[in-house]
């Protein structure tokens, strides 16, 4: 409860200290919104020459892709000072900062920017959950957000992994870029890629647990799935956080 009152607290001023550039913010807000409208854009396209993508309907797909999109646009809100970590933080020895408060210098690392241009992208991702969801005829219901919670932890922890590499190579930037170029495969259901495609996005990279299995789930409920996802979440925060601790260790100072 510290923390998050300490994290609430540090966003706070954050947000006063970018509020005199609210030119800025709404240009950040437009670009994330213009992106939605473009992946619309390109599924319309799509659905111009076909009825339905391995039995998936537009809506689906467009609930499918507005759950991705909502899952991105928190992860990024509240964690894409992890970006600048696998980027620059390293390199320029801007970590020891970190060592010297007493609060977990992951904690740190995370709360250290709020990335408020992704309210742009939660807003039109939360529109195109609402037109998918009435005109796909799905009902909501309350363990949607069970789902979404379980994305999001999935989606922060690959970054804390990769983003613990810098620890080692400096800079694992591009190795966040690879690996979530690879989420954009994620945009459509899995079952139409090869069965090695299928296995890596569901154990080795499981992106398939930020979007196609849950997606199922809000068609057809499976508790054997949710099950499973829960555990992956779970799984893949424990191994996040303990790699992150094992890299650390590692770290040498711009000094030594």
């Amino acid at each position: 409860m510290d923390s998050i009152k300490l994290y609430f607290q540090l966003q706070k001023s954050y947000l006063k200290s970018i509020s005199s550039y609210k030119a800025d913010f709404f240009m950040g807000c437009f670009s994330f919104f213009a992106n939605q409208v473009f992946s619309i854009c390109s599924l319309l396209v799509i659905y111009q020459f076909t009825y339905s993508i391995e039995g998936w309907s537009f809506y689906q797909i467009l609930l499918l892709q507005s759950f991705i999109s909502l899952s991105l646009s928190i992860t990024d809100m509240f964690s894409d000072n992890l970006w600048d970590f696998s980027g620059t933080i390293i390199q320029k020895g801007l970590f020891d900062k970190y060592l010297v408060r007493p609060v977990s210098p992951l904690l740190l690392v995370i709360m250290d920017r709020f990335q408020i241009d992704a309210i742009g992208g939660v807003l039109s991702s939360l529109i195109m959950l609402v037109i998918s969801f009435i005109f796909s005829k799905t009902k909501f219901t309350m363990i949607f957000l069970v789902y979404l919670i379980c994305s999001c932890m999935i989606i922060v922890s690959i970054k804390i992994i990769i983003a613990a590499l810098a620890f080692v190579i400096k800079k694992s930037r591009a190795v966040m870029y690879m690996i979530f170029t690879i989420y954009n495969l994620c945009s459509y259901p899995i079952t139409i890629y090869p069965l090695c495609i299928r296995i890596i996005l569901s154990t080795i990279i499981p992106f398939a647990f930020c979007s196609y299995y849950p997606t199922v789930m809000i068609f057809n409920k499976n508790y054997i799935l949710l099950l499973i996802l829960f555990s992956v979440s779970i799984c893949t925060t424990f191994l996040a956080i303990n790699f992150w601790n094992l890299m650390m260790k590692k770290y040498a100072s711009s000094g030594t």
